[in-house]
C-alpha cells in the first residue's frame, strides 16, 4: 500500500485494508469511499490470489485451495462490483466497472487451472 500511495503523490485518495472474500468487508469499505468522495465513478477490480496457495497442478489443487482462489479472485470480485454498482445506479449516471484479466484467461497455465478458470469466469461477466 505504501508503494500506491508514493506512486499517487499529492493526489487524493484514501486508502483501505479489506479482506474482499468477506461479504460483510465490502460494503463498509464501499461506504467509507462515497463518504469520503461523495460517488464513486470507477471501480477497477485488480485484486486477485495467485502464488501459493493458488499455484497447484490441477490432480492435486485441494478444496481448500480452490475456495481461497475462487473466494479471493471470483467472488470476492462479485462482492466488491455489487456494492459499488448500487451507489452508481442510486446516483442515477452510472459508472465504470473494470475487471483486469489475466493472460490466463485466455491459455492455460502450468499449475494454474483453478487460477485461469477465475481469471477467465471474471474476463466474461
Amino acid at each position: 500500500m505504501a508503494a500506491a500511495q508514493a506512486a499517487l503523490g499529492s493526489a487524493e485518495a484514501v486508502f483501505l485494508q479489506v479482506d474482499i472474500r468477506s461479504r460483510a468487508a465490502v460494503m463498509p469499505m464501499v461506504v467509507k469511499a462515497v463518504e469520503h468522495f461523495g460517488a464513486i465513478d470507477i471501480l477497477v477490480n485488480n485484486a486477485s490470489l495467485t502464488g501459493p496457495p493458488a499455484v497447484a497442478a490441477f490432480l492435486d489443487c485441494t478444496g481448500e485451495q480452490l475456495d481461497a482462489i475462487v473466494d479471493t479472485n471470483l467472488k470476492g470480485t462479485f462482492y466488491v462490483s455489487q456494492a459499488v454498482a448500487r451507489f452508481m445506479v442510486a446516483k442515477g449516471n452510472g459508472g465504470n466497472i473494470v475487471n483486469i484479466a489475466s493472460v490466463g484467461a485466455f491459455a492455460g497455465q502450468e499449475f494454474a487451472s483453478a487460477y485461469c478458470a477465475t481469471k477467465r469466469a471474471r474476463w466474461r461477466w
